[in-house]
């Protein structure tokens, strides 16, 4: 009887895991094809705060967005491992192959 518990268990956390994987590939970048950063609408219970004219909040929201299912690159050329995981990609050029996320962050 517990070997047979144990069986069943083990199959159903196959399929528990088999489904979790298929809904991750389903998922894509930018799924409401949002234009802008500032398109994004905030999670439940937040706001987003003014930013004035010229800050640095109004040219993070500006940044425009690739399209919905745009693949996230690395540096390398090669994609992420994970696609499902990013939100969306910023639509901003590469100044050499060298520039990772921090560089453009810090640009």
């Amino acid at each position: 009887m517990k070997r047979k518990t144990i069986w069943i268990l083990s199959i159903l956390a196959t399929i528990v895991l088999c489904g979790c994987i298929l809904l991750a590939s389903m998922l894509v970048s930018n799924p409401h094809n949002y234009k802008h950063i500032g398109d994004i609408p905030t999670p439940r219970g937040y706001v987003r705060v003014e930013g004035g004219q010229g800050s640095e909040a109004e040219y993070l929201r500006s940044l425009p967005l690739r399209p919905k299912g745009t693949k996230v690159q690395l540096y390398t050329g090669g994609r992420a491992r994970f696609q499902f995981l990013s939100a969306a990609v910023v639509d901003l050029p590469l100044l050499s192959n060298a520039e990772q996320c921090a560089d453009v962050t810090m640009r």
